[in-house]
């Protein structure tokens, strides 16, 4: 005990220097994050407790035990380091600014974990009719309920549709190999949507039982045909025939891969586009005719239509495509909307596109 006693002074430096640290740390995680969040235009309140975060909030709690320690051997040891009462008042503010950093987190948890998922779910169940097509947890049935809710609610704020459909029936699978026994789907799709008399169907595959530390590992299949469902709500049977399908896709892949813990997976998508050479034939096929080529693999299809739906979001705003479904609602073509939004031939656009992403990069065959 004296020998711990005795080094009292060199302890006393290093959970002061560590404490600093922390703080400069945290500020960097935080300022990083959200300038990240910023420029990816993916800044959800539900990132708040990411793995990133998680690691750093590890450490804070070292450091906050380390805190109490020092002023356990403070109060057994005869021996009172000097100190000038300004750092006494700051090893206080900063013991008063952990905990209240970990009671925040605390509560965030307490919320995103609990609170949240049982209301969402609670809409959930009224929205969604679960037809069972095999054996599935009840911990995945209520994982795929609430995500499926809280696209839809996203999605349809986004969007903002005059008339939303009452019932939502889901088939829902156990596994893909299920899924395409009793579908018929080949392995280019892991789920779709349709319309029987005016009533939305959704094939899917149920997600994994989500929790506390896994609560964003899950596919961005549901987000992608939720969008497909939010937007025909928002343009009507008429309108939707209007719509060219290679910007449907690509909204949708858009939609489904927004947020933090969807960043590898967009670049893992634009990577497949950028290491494949393509027919510039063929994506104008695609995107302005909506017919796609037998030559282009699924994943070329989808990496095409999130680059150009991408590029037109970048260049135009968010706003877009908005704009252009008010247009369309009122019975105008896709192309009319666009031009009248714009100013500009949405085959003009596209050429601009094809020009500066892939002939300058020199990925046509």
């Amino acid at each position: 005990m004296k020998q711990i006693l005795s080094t009292w002074p060199v302890l006393q430096t290093v959970f002061s220097f560590i404490a600093k640290f922390t703080l400069l740390l945290f500020f960097c995680v935080i300022l990083t994050l959200l300038c990240g969040a910023i420029y990816l235009e993916m800044l959800f309140p539900r990132q708040i407790a990411n793995p990133i975060l998680l690691t750093f909030t590890a450490f804070a709690i070292l450091v906050l035990a380390g805190f109490f320690t020092q002023n356990f051997f403070k109060n057994l040891s005869r021996y009172r380091p000097a100190s000038k009462p300004a750092n006494n008042k700051q090893n206080k503010v900063i013991l008063v600014f952990l905990a209240f950093f970990l009671l925040m987190l605390a509560s965030v948890w307490i919320y995103k974990d609990h609170i949240k998922p049982e209301a969402l779910l609670a809409r959930a169940e009224k929205q969604f009719e679960i037809v069972l097509r095999g054996e599935i947890p009840v911990e995945s049935v209520r994982s795929t309920l609430v995500i499926l809710q809280e696209e839809i609610e996203r999605l349809r704020k986004q969007y903002k549709p005059s008339n939303t459909y009452d019932r939502i029936t889901i088939y829902l699978y156990p596994n893909i190999v299920d899924f395409r026994s009793d579908t018929g789907q080949n392995d280019a799709h892991g789920a779709f949507s349709v319309l029987n008399d005016g009533s939305p169907l959704l094939f899917l595959v149920a997600e994994k039982a989500r929790d506390s530390m896994k609560s964003n590992i899950t596919t961005p299949t549901p987000s992608h045909e939720i969008s497909h469902l939010v937007i025909y709500e928002t343009l009507g049977a008429a309108a939707i025939e209007m719509f060219p399908r290679g910007i449907y896709e690509g909204l949708a892949v858009k939609d489904s891969l927004k947020g933090f813990q969807r960043f590898p997976e967009r670049i893992f998508l634009r990577l497949d586009l950028m290491m494949s050479s393509v027919n510039t034939h063929d994506i104008k096929n695609f995107l302005v005719y909506g017919s796609p080529s037998e030559s282009m693999r699924a994943s070329q299809l989808y990496s095409t239509s999130y680059e150009f739906v991408e590029y037109l979001s970048s260049r135009y705003g968010d706003y877009l495509f908005t704009d252009i479904f008010r247009y369309m609602t009122d019975g105008n073509h896709f192309l009319i909307g666009f031009y009248r939004t714009v100013g500009l031939d949405f085959g003009e656009v596209y050429e601009e596109w094809v020009d500066r992403y892939f002939l300058e990069r020199q990925l046509v065959e």
